[in-house]
């Protein structure tokens, strides 16, 4: 079954310079309350440098491994991308902060084994300088940051599927 990314709930603080999302994994608006969701949170601390740090936290109430993958395409633009390549750092943990082995499966995919049921917390670093194609930037005037080429989509977490 395809699930979809349906919608993203962003709440917008200047204050702390972050950005939280939510993504509903249902085709159906009124299946959201039921349905489990990932949570982002975006910080923009260190956009004068181009860094954008996100906060990724992945529901998995099965505790089976998860596989982030990282799109290769952006909507409109039909050339295979490397956004991947701009994370320059990722971790994982469970929410009561032992951490979780990660590995890189792929060029755009990571592997997170998992020894429990429980909420997983992936944090990662990307380099956000590629204003040209327009798929993300950051600076300490504005930021700019596309989805498929921010967000790592899970999989293998229960209902917290994209595929």
């Amino acid at each position: 079954m395809r699930l979809s990314l349906i919608v993203f709930i962003l709440v917008l603080s200047f204050a702390s310079q972050a950005v939280r999302a939510q993504a509903y994994l249902a085709d159906n608006p009124a299946e959201w309350s039921r349905e489990v969701a990932v949570e982002y949170t975006v910080s923009l601390h260190r956009a004068k440098s181009q860094m954008v740090d996100v906060t990724m936290r992945v529901p998995n109430p099965q505790g089976t491994p998860i596989e982030l993958h990282m799109p290769t395409w952006r909507p409109g633009k039909y050339l295979i991308l490397d956004p991947a390549g701009t994370i320059v750092s990722i971790t994982a943990h469970h929410a009561d902060g032992q951490p979780l082995t990660i590995r890189k499966a792929a060029k755009s995919t990571w592997r997170i084994e998992t020894d429990r049921a429980g909420d997983v917390v992936i944090a990662y670093s990307l380099y956000a300088n590629s204003l040209g194609d327009r798929t993300r930037h950051a600076d300490d005037t504005h930021a700019f940051l596309s989805g498929s080429s921010v967000f790592c989509m899970p999989t293998g977490c229960g209902k917290c599927r994209y595929g």
